[in-house]
């Protein structure tokens, strides 16, 4: 059966859309996943800090006693993305002297 080629147009543009929409949302699904993972290594790069210290919010002023530039430090990962916290989380396990040397200064400390 032939179908009239405003249908079949029809038809195809329905389909591209649809098609628009699942890569859509098969990306967004693969940046959730990405945020709920840099929320976990946020928090144990908060948890390797500060021992025992409990972080109330990801967006919290305390973050800027680390260094960060505000509230937010997933905000603060444009350059360096996902692989620079992953670099200093694996920094403070394993030279976690000389991590804890470098969280003692502040920004406000070395200008």
């Amino acid at each position: 059966m032939l179908l009239h080629p405003l249908l079949y147009a029809q038809t195809e543009l329905q389909w591209l859309e649809y098609q628009r929409k699942q890569d859509s949302f098969s990306l967004f699904s693969s940046l959730m996943n990405l945020s709920i993972g840099l929320q976990d290594a946020l928090r144990e790069l908060w948890s390797l800090a500060y021992p025992g210290r409990e972080l109330p919010s990801l967006k919290s002023e305390l973050w800027n006693e680390m260094g960060w530039q505000g509230t937010d430090p997933s905000t603060d990962f444009r350059g360096g993305g996902f692989i620079s916290l992953e670099n200093l989380i694996f920094f403070a396990k394993k030279y976690p002297v000389c991590f804890m040397f470098f969280l003692s200064f502040s920004f406000n400390d070395i200008t």
